[in-house]
């Protein structure tokens, strides 16, 4: 600590530090540290005694604005003298205080300091054990807070139970913006109540409901939400077993709404007729901006859906199929919507199983496309002979800028045709081509070939089979060349 001495930043973390540690530290930086902005004691052995010590700290420090407590053994004593130290703190904007055993007791003396301090902006609890009575205290005393517009109780012990307080909280609230109960067990019933405290909410911006098994009836509850509520921008279903019955509810409710922005329904159980619901939805909807589709069980039919769909829609503009259930076989249906889409700037196809035929399909459908700047094919298992293809759309495409290929099976006669296909490229500026088997061989001849190139500005080869002689040569090539960055 003495090395620190003047410094605005002191980081403890993960140095084993016990409360009879937080004694010393706190004198240190109250005598030696007038100056002091931020504070890390993550993931040490702090428990209540050692949160006293800390709550000297903010009681008497005046420069600090930063105390980050995550992954200690906190619990509502802790809690108690922090909470007390807070009511006329006027410096400190973020206490940070995940990963401890805060209980609802220990909510209730936080939220009456929220009630009377003034400065704090940032108060992260996620995973402590704060239950649904805790939440409620938070929530009503933020409603006399103006500067704290997050709350954040992700695994919190907050179950359908629970979440009826929390819903009684929210129907006066006027102060929050962005809501997150992640990974609490809130289930349909606990959606339901949300859905309704939350129904004429003009505040909140963005609701975290990612893995808290809401399931089909849950979502025709959050359903109903977008329906009514004219203020919410962002909601977050992840995780969540919503399947093909649960995304028709949300689509029919998303066909008029004028306000949400995002939907992220990933890690769902979404099938080919969710998407084709979604993708009815999706030529009605004028606003919705992102809807995050990755692992799902969409295939090469609900693909299709959705790619047609976007052609009727101007606002969403990339779409995210990671590991579905897309085969090189149902890429032909893929390939048909992207003959004559003029709208999509992002795909993203990583993790399904499209293989060298697949790469095919993609690369003959993408070859006169005028949209498209980023496409994602990485662990697709193209192999060197999909590399042959793709390095055929790059000979030929004019807009493209970004392809991805990691974790292909991609060896040095693959980079060949790629590298080949770069020498006249004048759109690519980024081949990430991470994770395969491309050796000694294959990093000559890239080195060699693109000693000259001004077009490409970023080339990813990390992770392949590059020795010694391999990275000579690449070294060489980037001395040369000034326009380019080779990472490897």
């Amino acid at each position: 600590m003495a090395n620190n001495k003047g410094s605005t930043e002191l980081n403890l973390l993960s140095k084993q530090l016990t409360d009879r540690d937080m004694e010393i530290v706190v004198y240190y930086a109250l005598q030696n540290n007038p100056t002091l902005l931020t504070l890390s004691l993550f993931d040490n052995n702090i428990g209540d005694e050692g949160a006293q010590h800390i709550a000297d700290l903010i009681r008497y420090h005046k420069t600090l604005k930063e105390i980050r407590l995550n992954s200690n053994h906190i619990g509502d004593k802790g809690i108690q003298y922090l909470a007390g130290a807070l009511k006329n703190n006027q410096t400190l904007t973020t206490l940070s205080i995940q990963f401890n055993q805060i209980e609802d007791n220990g909510a209730k003396y936080l939220a009456k300091a929220l009630q009377l301090n003034k400065t704090l902006k940032s108060i992260p609890l996620m995973r402590n054990k704060i239950g649904g009575k805790g939440a409620q205290y938070l929530i009503q005393a933020l409603q006399h807070n103006q500067t704290i517009k997050s709350l954040e109780l992700e695994n919190n012990q907050i179950d359908v139970d629970g979440i009826l307080l929390v819903a009684d909280a929210l129907r006066n609230n006027t102060t929050l913006t962005y809501l997150s109960l992640f990974q609490n067990q809130i289930e349909d019933q606990g959606a339901k109540h949300l859905a309704g405290a939350l129904r004429d909410n003009a505040t909140l911006l963005t609701l975290n409901l990612s893995d808290t098994n809401i399931g089909d009836e849950g979502a025709q509850h959050i359903a109903d939400l977008i329906r009514h509520n004219k203020t919410l921008k962002e909601i977050r279903l992840n995780s969540n077993h919503v399947g093909d019955k649960g995304i028709q509810y949300l689509a029919d409710a998303l066909k008029n709404n004028q306000t949400l922005t995002t939907l992220s329904i990933q890690f769902n159980e979404i099938e080919d007729n969710g998407a084709r619901y979604l993708a009815k939805a999706l030529q009605l909807n004028k606003t919705l901006k992102s809807i995050p589709l990755m692992r799902n069980k969409i295939g090469g039919k609900g693909a299709q859906y959705l790619i047609q769909a976007s052609q009727h829609n101007q606002t969403i503009k990339s779409l995210e199929l990671e590991n579905n259930q897309i085969d090189a076989d149902s890429t032909l249906l893929i390939t048909d919507a992207l003959r004559h889409n003029t709208t999509l700037t992002y795909l993203s196809l990583f993790q399904n199983q499209i293989e060298d035929q697949g790469a095919k399909h993609l690369a003959g459908a993408l070859r006169d496309n005028a949209t498209l700047l980023t496409l994602n094919l990485s662990y697709t298992n193209i192999g060197d002979e999909g590399a042959q293809h793709i390095a055929d759309l790059i000979r030929h495409n004019k807009t493209l800028k970004e392809i991805r290929l990691n974790s292909n099976h991609i060896g040095d006669k693959g980079i060949q045709y790629l590298a080949d296909a770069l020498k006249n490229n004048q759109t690519m500026t980024t081949l990430s081509i991470e994770h395969n088997a491309i050796g000694d061989n294959g990093a000559k001849y890239v080195a060699d070939v693109l000693r000259g190139s001004t077009t490409l500005k970023h080339l990813y080869l990390k992770y392949n089979k590059i020795g010694e002689a391999g990275s000579q040569h690449l070294n060489a090539s980037q001395l040369n060349n000034k326009h380019l960055t080779l990472h490897f």
